[in-house]
């Protein structure tokens, strides 16, 4: 290609190439000038796309002194621009141009490549080889940007750009490595799924205010196995779709502050097994339609989610967290959540916070909040609100902090240890709590408590507990242990009361003393009468395995007979009833 063959705007970058002049054809209106509307330009703006390709590939030398380069701003490049598998040695930057065609950099090695404000019908760069920055500031597409397994050894930068493919992949990024950062923030968009499975990032992801649209796929972003050596910022980021971060890991933080994530139908932020060095915050009026799920993710730092928005539809979790690690705290204060908020099986190092958090399952009956399994030094639910259950079962506390003000209608305490209760009320106060669970009898969370009384020295409270878990479980059995077990109850309140024993004892040996007293009993052998004592024929009556020699010695007649044979018999169930509690107490012991 000679100078004789090309058009005046193709000669002028001609010219300019040699010493990386600037070519630029803007009108001066920026109407006009929007690339946008570029197919309308005419032919005095109109440069080949294989003059560009010519001078990049060695068409023309640069001046001594100079380094070459193409910089045209405002051209209608027609044709493709094809520099597949190519050794571009100049430096490439086309700024707020209109393309014909996509442009194939596919297998290329390159210097600094930049289509800032310009507006590509589609790129295909995959496996391309950049010794610099990629740039795509404020460009516009109307296909795919593909960087399959390409290797940029500076920063890829999509600022402010509009990726427009709502039918499929708007960028595809798989295996992408970047040495430096990712920046697709300043209201970048994309229609269509932006694809980072398995990238390489050597910086920080940053989405800050940009907008995904998945389109008609569920995802908006597929960022499965990213690995990212700096943070992943999203700030007040926008997304109609799934974020897709499974298995990614993250060195630094991961901030989602003041997003608004909507997927009704799915998962809004999909992270199973992802990996943060640092903190995750989704805090500052952090919205999420749908489920998030954080299940087996590992958080090196905290778990933020204050003042966060959660809505999940049908049955379900509007936070699955199922066997998350958490390095410090997991700070859900202020959250309002619909839908269950599932922290099951979850190891914190720190504190559970939920200050003013308002919690609802889907139905009255479902679970709002489930701490099954969860581990942590203190959970702090003092200001909780959760309008159905709370799942504590088999949980590990240090020290709970609840009020009853604010105790759900369903509490499941099955297996839960907790070393302390920040508040622990009276046992009268206490039990209520206890009565909350889904089964009339469930001995643990009893003996749970009348251990942590024990350990702060109420002994009274924590043999009330235990008396209360007795009555509990007399209502699970046949009806003859009923009435044993009221019998128990009422004589010594199962070993828990044994003052009781001598307050019957007391009653029954006043009552036989006076009735004996009032109607003495005949002497058995009239030739060795002894001295009567009402008292002491009531004790001897009372007591079966004490022999005062009354007992053998006299016998009651008429009426008076039945008193001593139900005196007898209460005698045998009292010292029943002691040997029981008695036996119970030595076990406790």
């Amino acid at each position: 290609m000679g100078p004789d063959e090309l058009s005046p705007p193709e000669r002028r970058l001609w010219d300019a190439f040699p010493t990386a002049g600037h070519v630029d054809l803007h009108t001066g209106d920026p109407a006009a000038d929007d690339p946008v509307g570029g197919a309308a330009w005419g032919p005095e703006r109109v440069v080949r796309a294989e003059v560009v390709a010519a001078l990049l590939l060695g068409a023309r030398d640069g001046e001594s002194g100079h380094t070459a380069a193409v910089q045209l701003t405002g051209a209608r490049i027609t044709g493709r621009l094809a520099l597949d598998h190519a050794d571009v040695q100049h430096h490439l930057r086309l700024q707020d141009c209109w393309f014909e065609e996509s442009v194939d950099l596919y297998g290329a090695r390159t210097r600094q490549l930049s289509f800032n404000g310009s507006h590509l019908p589609g790129l295909l760069a995959s496996h391309l080889w950049a010794e610099g920055n990629l740039r795509f500031t404020g460009c516009t597409t109307s296909d795919k940007i593909r960087l399959v397994a390409t290797r940029i050894a500076g920063t890829l930068i999509l600022n402010g750009a509009r990726l427009h493919n709502p039918d499929g992949e708007a960028l595809n990024a798989t295996r992408l490595q970047v040495d430096n950062d990712i920046l697709m923030r300043d209201d970048f968009s994309a229609q269509g799924t932006v694809v980072l499975r398995s990238a390489r990032i050597g910086g920080s992801l940053d989405l800050r205010t940009a907008r995904l649209d998945g389109g008609s796929g569920e995802a908006a972003l597929d960022a499965a196995r990213v690995q990212v050596d700096g943070d992943f910022s999203a700030y007040r980021l926008s997304a109609t779709g799934r974020l897709g971060l499974r298995n990614a890991t993250v060195a630094g933080a991961t901030f989602l502050r003041s997003a608004a994530l909507d997927n009704p139908a799915g998962r809004t932020l999909d992270a199973p097994g992802m990996h943060v060095g640092s903190d995750i915050v989704l805090d500052k009026h952090f919205r999420s339609h749908g489920q998030i799920r954080l299940a087996d993710a590992t958080v090196g730092g905290r778990l933020v989610m204050s003042g966060a928005h959660l809505r999940a539809e049908a049955d379900d979790a509007a936070l699955d967290a199922y066997g998350i690690q958490i390095g410090a705290d997991a700070v859900l204060d202020h959250v309002t959540a619909t839908g269950l908020v599932r922290l099951s099986g979850a190891q914190i190092t720190g504190r559970i916070e939920a200050d003013g958090s308002r919690i609802s399952g889907h139905t009255p009956g479902a679970t709002a909040l489930s701490l099954r399994r969860t581990t942590a030094r203190e959970a702090d639910m003092r200001t909780t609100r959760l309008d159905s259950a709370l799942d504590m079962r088999y949980s590990a506390l240090g020290v709970l902090h609840d009020a009853a003000a604010t105790w759900p209608p369903r509490v499941r305490l099955d297996g839960a240890v907790y070393e302390q209760l920040h508040d622990p009320l009276s046992a009268a106060e206490r039990l209520p709590w206890l009565s909350r669970g889904d089964s009339a009898y469930v001995p643990q969370p009893y003996e749970q408590l009348a251990a942590v009384y024990r350990r702060l020295g109420h002994e009274d409270d924590a043999r009330r507990v235990l008396l209360a878990k007795q009555r509990a479980r007399r209502g699970q059995l046949p009806w003859y242990a009923r009435v044993w077990g009221g019998i128990q109850d009422a004589v010594v309140g199962y070993g828990y009361r044994p003052e009781r024993a001598v307050a019957w004892l007391a009653g029954l040996l006043a009552l036989g003393s006076l009735l004996f007293w009032a109607k003495e009993p005949r002497p058995l052998e009239p030739g060795k009468e002894i001295e009567f004592n009402p008292f002491v024929y009531t004790l001897d009556t009372l007591l079966p395995v004490v022999d005062f020699g009354q007992g053998n010695a006299f016998a009651p007649g008429d009426g008076a007979q039945w008193v001593a044979y139900l005196l007898a018999a209460a005698g045998w169930i009292l010292a029943t009833a002691v040997a029981t509690g008695a036996a119970r107490a030595l076990n406790r012991a």
